[in-house]
């Protein structure tokens, strides 16, 4: 199924008129510059760590994390596609060493969430910092939508399903 989403997105992006490519590209340019900034702020204050010794167990569940904009991310910036593993009870996206993917190319949910642990130890001023990057990161991905005309920031995974059961549709197109 992670194939056949891939492979139909992969598709619909390479039909899109080069404008669209263009701003796309622009708009997930910023999309991770600030996915940057704020995976920054956490690493500030010992998140690494902090969830090295914890053991990741808010990554356990991420099979749906992966939306639709997170694959366009990947093909607008030439990345390589992460290739999940969906054995066994883990997020299908941690390797042995962690995350697969590197901080900008995170999912929204990945980089935005802070455990009661970590959440404590940042400032307020860093708090305030993450609260309006997370709501830059979500007004970008609106505009995404907006150009697409399509709810990307839907799971990978549910939008191929859903875009099973429409047949005439296209999944960013």
């Amino acid at each position: 199924m992670w194939a056949a989403a891939v492979s139909v997105v992969c598709r619909e992006y390479g039909e899109l008129c080069d404008d669209v490519r263009t701003a796309l590209a622009g708009m997930v340019s910023a999309l991770r510059l600030e996915k940057r900034e704020l995976h920054s702020l956490t690493a500030d204050i010992g998140a690494e760590r902090y969830c090295a010794d914890c053991g990741g167990a808010c990554c356990r569940t991420g099979k749906y994390h992966f939306s639709v904009v997170d694959l366009l991310a990947f093909l607008s910036s030439g990345e390589e596609i992460v290739k999940p593993s969906f054995q066994g009870g883990c997020c299908p996206y941690m390797g042995e060493d962690g995350c697969q993917m590197e901080p900008s190319l995170r999912p929204l949910p990945c980089i935005t969430f802070l455990c009661e642990g970590l959440s404590g130890l940042l400032a307020p001023e860093a708090a305030e910092r993450l609260a309006k990057l997370e709501n830059g990161l979500r007004t970008r991905c609106g505009l995404i939508e907006g150009l697409l005309g399509k709810p990307v920031m839907k799971s990978l995974l549910m939008a191929y399903e859903h875009y099973l059961r429409r047949q005439a549709d296209g999944m960013i197109t």
